[in-house]
């Protein structure tokens, strides 16, 4: 469960974001309102890009590094405009966002970590993603079409934790300061913003790839701008979790515990993901997070396959 739950956060924000070529968007249907998603081929913006698709008063216009690609032309033939756009250029998003009336935005702190010199990877991938989190946010901005921005986040670990423990969880504060950014830059646009945590008040449990689709949604044409949604398919304990595993795969889970350091010098986990993992035990998912609401709290309910349901899709493992 361990390393789920680490693929898990090093996929949070998988997404085809960063991109070089710019294409011009393709004239719509006027009677149609345009939703343009950050990284649509990835698994939160896929599944935002594939939810809207299906809704006949909607167009979608999905920003992709590769438009070449096997996720790029399944998106096409769902009728997904898939174009090219760079987080690092501005004047390029603004071209992918002109006409839009809704904007998902998702950034990825791993990029720039993987990519980076391990020395230097902490605050390379944090000043990434802040950058691409500001241009996204300066080029909606301008829009003068756009009625929804939503902005995909982590718990706040860093801020929420109190006693400096967990100073290391940089991917976490990152969004925290886009957040701020937003707020302070552009008021304008903050009016239009509603922002989504993919987690619960326990454990997170969400499959990103069905269920944010249909959560961005509910906060685009249900809820009112300035909604913050904490948004998961399932609430459980880890202890639930392993109890549900069990009795999907008729086999015993034991629970074995590691402390961070363990996990760290065994696993080789770099610690800006531990420090996220050990603050959401002692912060929870809500830490930080004001004036939210959760799935229940919507105005119309969205159904999504819950964490028993997810596993009875999945292959079994073997004996």
């Amino acid at each position: 469960m361990v390393f789920n739950k680490i693929r898990s956060i090093l996929h949070h924000s998988t997404q085809d974001s960063q991109t070089s070529a710019q294409s011009v968007p393709k004239d719509t249907n006027m009677s149609k309102k345009v939703i343009v998603v950050i990284g649509a081929t990835g698994s939160q913006g896929g599944s935002v890009a594939r939810t809207f698709a299906q809704l006949p008063g909607w167009h979608v216009r999905g920003i992709s590094r590769d438009t070449t690609s096997d996720g790029a032309q399944a998106l096409t033939k769902l009728g997904v405009e898939v174009v090219k756009a760079d987080l690092q250029d501005k004047a390029s998003l603004s071209k992918a966002f002109a006409g839009a009336h809704a904007i998902f935005v998702n950034t990825d702190f791993m990029i720039g970590y993987r990519d980076a010199d391990p020395d230097k990877a902490t605050k390379m991938a944090y000043d990434l993603e802040y950058a691409s989190g500001k241009n996204a946010v300066d080029a909606a901005a301008d829009i003068a079409t756009l009625e929804r921005f939503i902005y995909s986040s982590l718990t706040p670990v860093k801020r929420a934790d109190k006693t400096g423990k967990y100073s290391r969880a940089a991917q976490t504060e990152v969004k925290a300061a886009v957040k701020d950014y937003i707020e302070q830059a552009h008021p304008a646009l903050y009016k239009k913003t509603s922002f989504i945590y993919p987690g619960d008040l326990w454990f997170p449990v969400i499959n990103p790839k069905t269920s944010l689709g249909p959560f961005t949604r509910a906060l685009v044409e249900d809820e009112a701008p300035m909604t913050t949604l904490l948004a998961y398919d399932s609430s459980l304990t880890i202890d639930g979790i392993v109890q549900t595993w069990s009795k999907v795969n008729g086999k015993e889970a034991i629970l074995y515990s590691m402390t961070l350091e363990q996990l760290h010098e065994v696993a080789q986990i770099p610690w800006v993901l531990l420090d996220f993992l050990g603050g959401l035990q002692d912060v929870r998912y809500d830490g930080g997070i004001e004036r939210y609401i959760q799935p229940k709290d919507l105005k119309t309910k969205v159904i999504t396959p819950s964490f028993e349901e997810y596993l009875r899709t999945q292959s079994k493992p073997s004996a």
